[in-house]
């Protein structure tokens, strides 16, 4: 079933959902402006925005003829580590400039149209939302009397992302075979780490720009699945809360949410997740933010 249904779209947006209109000069002039705007460091080639400033429309335009060729390979990514507050490392792999600007404008082609579509109780990484978005739904059900949540997290969601899955979500949509190529060649990206390069056999590359489209594109049936059957939820990324007004079904909630996330290939992560009676509790802590109940 393609929840991306094409008869809520006009032929038109479906057209432009092609490797020649993320290939034209004006959209990776585009990627380019984010990319610059943001000004990471370099890849493993080096290369930095300062050394095309004086030729960058010269370098976008050889970039625009490789790709609508199909001829580009995406370079390997150089991985790096972060701490996280747990004491455990996150992986973030650096990409070179040309595949951060690529990915930036398969994005601009891609983003909005998917985005019309995705669930209003989905926040992350969607334009003109933020986390905080997520935080006030959360208070809004709150004060009117879903004192019952279920407090959920997805374990190692983007390490865990199917690769088979979401080339058949994405054909879904996209019919361009040459599209589907270079987004295949990007999930099969070489990745560099301690002298050994590797390819991921599943998951996806935190810190590359498409990595959190994908995220939201794979969890878009889950999303609207829940909201058939009447599941309230707020959902952030793989931190999630489902807010109930009894405790009567929470087990029957849970059970169903497993069985939708093991179609995916996923599961929940049961030492972060929890049941909070907010009454009792009289406090609540969801993406960083402390939600206290008011007097």
């Amino acid at each position: 079933m393609d929840l991306f249904s094409i008869n809520n779209r006009s032929f038109g947006e479906y057209r432009s959902l092609t490797l020649k209109e993320i290939s034209k000069l004006n959209n990776l002039y585009e990627a380019y402006l984010k990319v610059k705007k943001k000004n990471k460091g370099p890849g493993i080639n080096n290369l930095t925005l300062r050394d095309i400033s004086e030729e960058e429309i010269y370098f976008l335009s050889n970039l625009s003829k490789i790709l609508e060729n199909n001829n580009h390979i995406p370079k390997t990514v150089k991985l790096t580590r972060i701490k996280k507050k747990n004491g455990k490392n996150r992986e973030i792999g650096i990409l070179c400039l040309e595949d951060r600007i690529i990915q930036n404008a398969i994005l601009n082609i891609l983003s909005p149209i998917y985005e019309k579509e995705f669930s209003e109780d989905s926040f992350a990484y969607r334009k003109n939302i933020s986390y905080l978005n997520a935080v006030e739904k959360v208070i809004v059900y709150l004060k009117d009397g879903y004192r019952y949540i279920l407090d959920l997290d997805i374990e190692n969601f983007f390490d865990n992302i199917d690769h088979e899955i979401l080339k058949k979500i994405l054909v879904e949509k996209i019919k361009d075979r040459e599209l589907i190529v270079l987004l295949n060649r990007y999930l099969n990206q070489g990745i560099y780490d301690n002298g050994k390069i590797f390819k991921k056999k599943k998951g996806v590359i935190q810190g590359a720009p498409l990595s959190p489209f994908y995220s939201n594109i794979y969890l878009h049936k889950f999303d609207i699945l829940l909201n058939r059957n009447n599941i309230v939820f707020v959902r952030y990324a793989d931190d999630f809360l489902v807010l109930s007004k009894n405790d009567l079904n929470l087990r029957e909630t849970i059970i169903y949410i497993e069985k939708i996330l093991r179609k995916y290939k996923l599961n929940l992560n049961y030492e972060k997740c929890k049941v909070i009676d907010f009454l009792k509790t009289g406090k609540l802590e969801f993406l960083g933010q402390k939600i206290y109940k008011s007097r």
